[in-house]
């Protein structure tokens, strides 16, 4: 399956000189797309995939290095290697700091690398990609961790904002958990919280977020849900997914159920602040626990907040 190669280069010269270069070392290797700026850059990232682009510096409707960020934003997945026509390692040395794997000298006498740096590029970008992974999932479960869980939640939060729309926040806690792994041990634990992540995975919309935050906790993120009924189907929804898919283990020999305790709270109805949305969707959780779990708790609202004795003053003065 060949490389599919976007070259950003709008000197005709320089474009042909490159593309001799693919064809002669591997013509069957690459299927090369050559646009001529940024802009027409960026319309063929939004219109097909490719592997790899190779960047122009010198281009006339980009200044400088301002198209490595923006090829980045539109093509995160794309090794990108930098052509310059300036042999000075701080212009590739800047290049890299902004997130492209190699830079090249324009001309014949360098060229010939090319291949070469293409297939190492790739090789690089792969490599940061399986780190960043690593540092934003969980190695359990594969789902989004904390971090990206917070990540995500501002992201759609602040999309919320701005359509005037609304985000539904769920906690999740596996109930009687806690006994399996003392009876059963933890590799049938983590045998569970696995099931329990398929389970609501697969009860979940593509727009949505399931992240594992610890233990046998987890939490969901509902874009465009802004109601508490909604908010109470999407939660039976995780209760029911997730339970069934551990009971299918068929691994406790029917001596323990697990079951799903729901939390919810809703942006902005409830809160505007990320942080009290969390606390509260954490606290309707533990409502749930406490009457009786495999259940859904919606948050009521944010507890009003007593004005301090200098407050008082300032509004009286």
């Amino acid at each position: 399956m060949p490389l599919h190669v976007l070259l950003v280069e709008d000197d005709p010269f320089d474009a042909e000189l490159a593309e001799l270069e693919l064809r002669r070392e591997r013509a069957e290797r690459y299927e090369v797309r050559h646009v001529p700026g940024l802009e027409a850059a960026l319309a063929a990232l939004a219109d097909a995939r490719f592997d790899v682009v190779l960047l122009d510096l010198g281009l006339p409707d980009a200044c400088g290095f301002e198209g490595v960020p923006r090829v980045i934003a539109n093509a995160p997945e794309a090794a990108i290697i930098v052509l310059t026509g300036q042999d000075d390692d701080a212009v590739g040395a800047q290049a890299v700091a902004l997130g492209a794997q190699d830079f090249l000298v324009k001309g014949v006498g360098e060229l010939h690398r090319l291949s070469r740096a293409i297939e190492l590029g790739i090789e690089r970008k792969r490599r940061m990609e399986a780190v960043r992974h690593a540092g934003l999932h969980d190695p359990l479960t594969g789902l989004p961790n904390r971090a990206l869980f917070d990540d995500r939640l501002a992201a759609a939060a602040n999309r919320a904002a701005r359509y005037g729309e609304g985000v539904a926040v769920a906690f999740v806690d596996l109930d009687g958990f806690k006994a399996v792994n003392d009876r059963f041990g933890h590799a049938t634990g983590d045998e569970v919280l696995k099931a329990a992540a398929r389970g609501m995975s697969e009860a979940v919309r593509a727009i949505d977020t399931v992240a594992r935050l610890g233990g046998d906790e987890f939490a969901c993120i509902y874009p465009g849900v802004a109601d508490p009924q909604g908010a109470r189907v999407v939660g039976k929804r995780l209760v029911l997914a997730g339970a069934e898919a551990v009971a299918a283990l068929d691994l406790l020999g029917g001596e323990l159920e697990v079951t799903l305790s729901v939390g919810m709270a809703l942006y902005p109805q409830h809160t505007k602040s990320l942080g009290e949305l969390v606390r509260l969707a954490d606290e309707a959780m533990y409502a749930a626990k406490r009457a009786g779990g495999a259940r859904v708790v919606v948050a009521r609202r944010a507890p009003l907040r007593v004005p301090t004795a200098i407050e008082e003053r300032s509004k009286a003065g």
